[in-house]
């Protein structure tokens, strides 16, 4: 396996394919789905308000250094940032990380991608959970000694349209 870093990775020509740097290693994610992409907008959409009530921002899909080596992109994240050019955003300016658990790559999101961000110390991570299909649970976590804890835990049917 090729190594890459961070600068050959930052230079590879964008692509619609959801590419990681993880550790050295490229990774990419499943494609997503219409219901991925819903979910994650309506986050974005109900993060928007308190963020901004905050001085902060709510983004979607933006590069995250976790830490050198460790670029990943989030469903969506709430930041300090007022730098709209930015490539990259570093752990340190998050408040919270969200991820929309894709049903075919559930081990990235509730294991690996749970331990990086703790790692980082990012303080909030929630999840959107899928399941049953046209549900959605979401799992709020907050920082604790180094790891996630649930902090808060809501189950709502998706409204159909």
């Amino acid at each position: 396996m090729t190594m890459m870093s961070e600068e050959e990775f930052l230079a590879l020509d964008p692509t619609l394919d959801r590419v990681e740097l993880l550790d050295g290693r490229l990774v990419t994610g499943p494609l997503l789905n219409n219901s991925h992409q819903r979910v994650s907008s309506l986050l974005a959409s109900a993060l928007d308000g308190p963020a901004e009530a905050a001085g902060l921002f709510a983004l979607k899909a933006v590069n995250v250094r976790l830490r050198p080596g460790r670029i990943v992109i989030p469903d969506v994240i709430v930041a300090d940032t007022a730098d709209d050019d930015e490539q990259v955003l570093e752990a340190r300016q998050l408040t919270l990380v969200a991820e929309v658990v894709a049903r075919d790559n559930t081990q990235s999101d509730l294991v690996v991608k749970m331990r990086c961000y703790a790692e980082a110390g990012i303080a909030w991570y929630l999840l959107a959970e899928q399941e049953p299909p046209g549900a959605v649970t979401l799992r709020l976590h907050r920082l604790d000694g180094g790891r996630y804890v649930e902090d808060a835990r809501r189950d709502r049917a998706r409204r159909s349209r």
